[in-house]
């Protein structure tokens, strides 16, 4: 590898506004032949394919260490453990191209990084073997990765099936895999662990889990299909969806005020968003805005010249896009989730403020009540007060000491004791009786 470094350095910094990458199919559809691919391994592959994706045909990239750590979120300090997982990466021998079958296709290994080398001076070096980077340079079936999302990855399975689905974004659905060709896309080894020999261990530990995080933190949703003979699954195929705008907003079902925010940043009166969300259902609201926002937002689209017009003529036609299957079902059970939501987040409103206006009266009836009182009652009161607050909360206590019952603050406090210390004595009354 040559030393002689360039005068100018990849950095995923200067890329942020272009935070993905088409990565080649052959190099996603590889059969691992020696070795294991970690999950940080798999983030590392996909950051040293992000960095070389302007330039592939270069022999050999670099890259500041700790651009390296922030493109796969890479936390630690432990260097060593780092350089261990570099370090397997360029022990990792594949079969790329493993599921091509037309004649084109040229048998072949190599591994799946040729060099990498740590310098003094923070900087990264790396090269890819020739017959990858020929993929990388030519290829023309992609897979579209987006490098801020990979980060949010957990599971090693996970990120190798999101690289394996997500070439099929457009299409809708994958080919059926074989389990055991899915198995080596994954590098599920079931010699190794005789657990996942059996499919339903390996659905319940390896698919279905990596499907859940996907759904949860990708920019895509899928849906296994299982394909029996009798009573054994042989083949299984991804549903895939891009996800809708509105999912990508919200981790969570939205709430009243953050749906609310969005709709006053489109433009709406806030008195309008209001009565908007009163009306509809949150997904109807959000699939209907992302509808007019992509409008707007179309290249070959005509001009919108009353956007928020085209938006209440959206909600009151139904403008949302036909959506897929998967998505529609997400949809579904996320405005169910939606409205458990909001309909808990009115009762606490309800509640709060029922409880306020108590609080408010309680205040107001020992307010009266203790201004008819004689003036030595008053005092006496006012010193129970003090005595209890300095125990208590020792800032109301100096305030009241400095200024008596002037400071609403203390005031509040002062007349909420009352209400209590009478309720108590009334209280011990009636149980003499």
């Amino acid at each position: 590898m040559n030393n002689t470094f360039p005068l100018t350095l990849d950095s995923f910094g200067n890329k942020e506004s272009n935070d993905h990458f088409n990565k080649a199919v052959g190099t996603i559809h590889i059969k691992v032949q020696s070795g294991s691919l970690g999950l940080v391994q798999r983030k590392l592959i996909n950051a040293f394919h992000f960095i070389a994706k302007d330039d592939p045909s270069r022999e050999t990239h670099y890259i500041k260490r700790q651009d390296l750590f922030a493109m796969i979120g890479y936390h630690s300090n432990n260097i060593i453990d780092f350089k261990e997982s570099a370090r397997k990466l360029t022990n990792i021998n594949v079969e790329w191209d493993y599921l091509r079958e037309d004649t084109e296709r040229v048998w072949g290994v190599s591994n799946i990084i040729s060099e990498i080398e740590f310098v003094t001076n923070g900087i990264v070096a790396f090269s890819f073997p020739r017959r990858i980077r020929e993929f990388m340079a030519t290829q023309e079936h992609r897979g579209l990765v987006n490098m801020q999302i990979q980060k949010k990855f957990t599971m090693s399975y996970a990120l190798s099936l999101y690289e394996n689905t997500t070439i099929y974004r457009v299409a809708g659905s994958t080919p059926k895999f074989s389990v055991r060709e899915l198995k080596t896309l994954l590098v599920v080894d079931d010699e190794e662990n005789t657990t996942y020999k059996l499919f339903k261990h390996f659905n319940n530990k390896i698919i279905a889990p990596a499907v859940k995080e996907i759904n949860e933190v990708s920019d895509i949703m899928i849906e296994a299909i299982f394909y029996k003979n009798g009573r054994n699954v042989e083949q299984i195929s991804f549903n895939v969806a891009v996800k809708p705008q509105s999912f990508l907003d919200f981790d969570e079902t939205p709430s009243i005020s953050s749906l609310h925010e969005r709709l006053v940043s489109f433009g709406c009166n806030p008195k309008v968003a209001l009565d908007i969300i009163d009306k509809h259902d949150s997904e109807y609201i959000l699939g209907n805005l992302d509808y007019v926002e992509n409008q707007i937002l179309s290249p070959s689209g005509k001009e919108i010249r009353n956007p928020m017009g085209f938006f209440m003529d959206a909600l009151a036609k139904d403008y949302r896009t036909k959506e897929p299957e998967i998505v529609r079902k997400a949809r579904e059970k996320r405005e169910i989730e939606s409205k458990k939501k909001i309909e808990e987040e009115k009762r606490i409103f309800e509640k709060n403020n029922r409880l306020a206006e108590e609080n408010r009266l309680k205040i107001e009836t020992a307010k009266c009540r203790f201004n008819a009182l004689p003036e030595d009652e008053k005092v006496y009161l006012q010193e129970s007060f003090l005595v209890e607050t300095m125990e208590s909360n020792a800032i109301v206590a100096k305030k009241f000491k400095e200024s008596g019952l002037k400071s609403t603050m203390v005031s509040a406090v002062f007349y909420s004791f009352l209400s209590n210390l009478w309720l108590e004595k009334e209280q011990i009354e009636r149980s003499k009786f």
